[in-house]
């Protein structure tokens, strides 16, 4: 994979042209004061802009358990409906 490698280097070698310091020690980073995102404080803002009653209970993990739920239950409403299609189709 020499290409990935040769665009990772000239990244490296263009931050200073994009803003980022040299001194960031962070490869994909962001214009913050640590270099890093608040991921807690990204959710938070969202929330508060889709006028969420109480964007407190809005967190990573819950998303991520909400997510994974709606993945399950999404496979098996289409496992479930491909076996009531060839049921009706069968009889």
């Amino acid at each position: 994979m020499p290409e990935v490698s040769q665009a990772m280097q000239l990244l490296v070698e263009t931050r200073e042209c994009c803003g980022v310091s040299s001194k960031n020690k962070y490869f994909f980073t962001t214009d913050s004061t640590g270099g890093h995102m608040n991921t807690w404080l990204v959710l938070h803002n969202h929330a508060v802009a889709a006028g969420v009653d109480n964007p407190r209970l809005i967190s990573s993990t819950r998303l991520r358990k909400y997510v994974a739920t709606l993945a399950q239950v999404w496979k098996f409403a289409m496992y479930a409906g491909t076996f009531v299609f060839q049921t009706v189709y069968v009889l």
